[in-house]
């Protein structure tokens, strides 16, 4: 059996740039709400996150559990220079997988053509069995990803919630940690416009 090398970053650039909206990460609402106050620490005005998996009841109520990190070109958050992430302890789940790419809602988990390492070592990657043995803490990481979005899923199902791409349904917009911190119980703090 050839020898294989654990995963690591070789600091490349593809990872943290974003040529197409496409691109751009995904991120559960709670690491919606913590990069947006990071942002405003940093003084940046100019971001956009759009919802992306919405969830409506009855009563015109939208819970936001996924959106889309629109980014163009660099993360704010990446330093070109020493090409590192500058909140790495904090960076979002989407991040933390990198190079693995989970697929919602379907749960598939895809590698990206884009990592140098990945291409470098192509051949491990299609060895599927030997993917947990270079890359142990993103598999987990992503296991925890799949874990998450069936948690809240099966959570807005069992409080009355439906998928919904119709966004003129939403009366009221929350995002999803507000339903957990408020134990199921949905104010209306904020109509949507």
């Amino acid at each position: 059996m050839a020898k294989y090398e654990a995963f690591r970053c070789l600091k490349c650039l593809h990872c943290c740039f974003f040529a197409s909206e496409e691109e751009a990460p995904v991120v559960f609402s709670w690491e919606a709400r913590r990069l947006r106050e990071l942002l405003e620490e940093r003084g940046a005005s100019s971001y956009e996150f759009k919802p992306l998996e919405v969830y409506v009841n009855k009563d015109g109520v939208c819970v936001v559990l996924l959106y889309r990190w629109v980014i163009r070109g660099f993360c704010p958050f990446y330093d070109v220079k020493s090409r590192r992430c500058t909140i790495h302890p904090e960076k979002p789940s989407s991040c933390r997988i990198y190079p693995l790419l989970v697929a919602v809602p379907g749960g598939e988990v895809r590698i990206s053509g884009a990592c140098e390492w990945v291409d470098r070592n192509r051949w491990i990657i299609e060895r599927g069995e030997l993917l947990e043995k270079v890359m142990p803490a993103e598999v987990e990481a992503a296991r925890r990803i799949v874990a998450d979005y069936v948690a809240a899923v099966q959570l807005l199902r069992d409080e009355g919630f439906a998928k919904t791409e119709d966004l003129s349904r939403c009366r009221v917009v929350r995002d999803f940690e507000d339903i957990v911190a408020e134990g199921g119980e949905l104010g209306e703090e904020e109509e949507a416009g």
